[in-house]
């Protein structure tokens, strides 16, 4: 069996391993963290194959503080069961496409596929930085529309690459982040959520700059 075989192969079968960690946990009671949630689907699923470089980014306290911010806005917009999902989905989707970039028999169009999407998702989160930076800068359709070009980016190689259900996933994902009501609420100069849209904004500078993304 070569290396990507055996990558897809673990791939798929952490889709029901991890399937614990969406939604609430068995009691409801615990808090949630982003933290405990990668520690969780990192010994189920990436454990096995994924590098220990792409281990000790997804555990750094800007990649944790990130995810928790952005949980507390979600919980904001949607309810407590919904907010864990999408960051849960971010999580498994990131680590799983991680898994399989760092095999080194990918087609050159899975290459060029994953670059061309990697470029545009950087170009968002740039969007975002600064919308955040500069007031009354922030423009919904914009926005929405380089997410839409992110999606599609993501969708293509995630089709080629892993199973339905993180194709279902990434929908998940970019259905509840790129909700008008929840960008609004978030990115408007002048929302309750500004400071902690600041804080987010500072994490995803650097981890820009450290150039994982």
């Amino acid at each position: 069996m070569s290396s990507s075989d055996m990558a897809k192969r673990v791939l798929q079968e952490s889709n029901s391993i991890s399937s614990s960690s969406d939604g609430n946990s068995g009691n409801g009671q615990s808090l949630f963290s982003s933290a405990s949630v990668f520690q969780r689907i990192q010994k189920k699923m990436v454990g096995k194959v994924a590098g220990k470089n792409l281990v000790k980014h997804f555990g750094s306290d800007n990649t944790s503080r990130l995810f928790d911010n952005l949980y507390a806005l979600l919980k904001v917009r949607y309810d407590k069961q919904t907010a864990e999902k999408v960051v849960s989905n971010i999580i498994k989707v990131t680590l799983k496409l991680g898994v399989v970039t760092r095999e080194n028999d990918l087609s050159n169009q899975l290459l060029k596929d994953i670059s061309n999407m990697q470029k545009q998702l950087k170009h968002v989160l740039l969007i975002v930085i600064s919308y955040t930076t500069l007031d009354y800068s922030y423009d919904y359709k914009h926005l929405k529309s380089e997410m839409d070009k992110a999606q599609a980016l993501l969708l293509k190689f995630v089709k080629e690459t892993l199973s339905e259900k993180s194709q279902n996933r990434v929908g998940h994902i970019f259905s509840h982040l790129g909700d008008q009501d929840f960008l609004d609420s978030t990115m408007r100069t002048g929302s309750d959520h500004n400071a902690t849209m600041k804080l987010i904004s500072e994490d995803l500078e650097t981890i820009l700059d450290s150039r994982h993304v």
